[in-house]
């Protein structure tokens, strides 16, 4: 059976002669990959300091991707910006929420500005991801880096559920209690997460530039990950 690393060998000599990513355009995908990744593991980045970590670690990204754009420095000064179908209802989305702010038709303030300040962290994210995942190598190792975590986090999810004391992580007691599964107060969240993590081995391993032991892995990956989905 093939393990993750032979998989990502495999899709990685398909242009092992392409020059590597330049420094910050490393930074940005690795950034971008671990905040996303953290945001599971902090609960579902709910509370205001995993919600903080997220947004200001998104806006830092933004800066170190801009920075030698801005100062003409380097081969990615020359990169185009890549679009995206996504930002057409993102940008769209994103003028009702500041019309909403501008003007005051907002029933709480308040949660508009979190919620307004917690949708750009997520926008930043998505933008730079599409910036960065250019080559196949690039979305190969994230598609891994992704099967691998939705795996553990499943694998996880069933040791906790059938030990469970009723704690999360079994530490953390939730004030108004609730169905833990996971990392998650609520189990309908960690369905949530599954159903957007599990398409993405059952993906990879559907592709025929893959042998038939990747393949098998991938697939296995994303049959457990979507039998662990608890019933709503």
């Amino acid at each position: 059976m093939s393990t993750p690393t032979q998989v990502l060998a495999e899709l990685e000599n398909l242009e092992s002669g392409m020059r590597p990513l330049p420094r910050e355009e490393r930074t940005v995908l690795y950034g971008c990959m671990g905040l996303l990744l953290f945001g599971p593991l902090a609960f579902g980045a709910v509370e205001s300091w995993s919600g903080f970590v997220m947004e200001a670690g998104a806006a830092g990204l933004l800066m170190v991707w801009l920075w030698p754009r801005l100062r003409g420095e380097g081969a990615a000064s020359n990169t185009a910006v890549r679009w995206n179908p996504l930002f057409a209802p993102m940008l769209v989305f994103a003028g009702l929420v500041a019309f909403q702010l501008v003007t005051g038709l907002t029933s709480y303030r308040y949660v508009t500005w979190t919620s307004a300040l917690l949708f750009s962290g997520i926008a930043i994210l998505c933008f730079l991801l599409t910036q960065s995942l250019r080559r196949a190598e690039e979305i190969a190792r994230f598609g891994i880096v992704v099967s691998v975590y939705g795996f553990v986090v499943a694998f996880f999810a069933v040791i906790q559920d059938l030990s469970t004391n009723g704690r999360i992580y079994w530490l953390r007691l939730p004030r108004s209690g609730g169905w833990i599964y996971g990392p998650y107060v609520n189990h309908n969240h960690y369905a949530g997460l599954m159903e957007m993590l599990f398409p993405i081995p059952l993906t990879m391993c559907l592709s025929r530039r893959l042998e038939r032991g990747p393949r098998i892995w991938l697939a296995l990956t994303a049959t457990f990950m979507a039998s662990t989905r608890p019933s709503c």
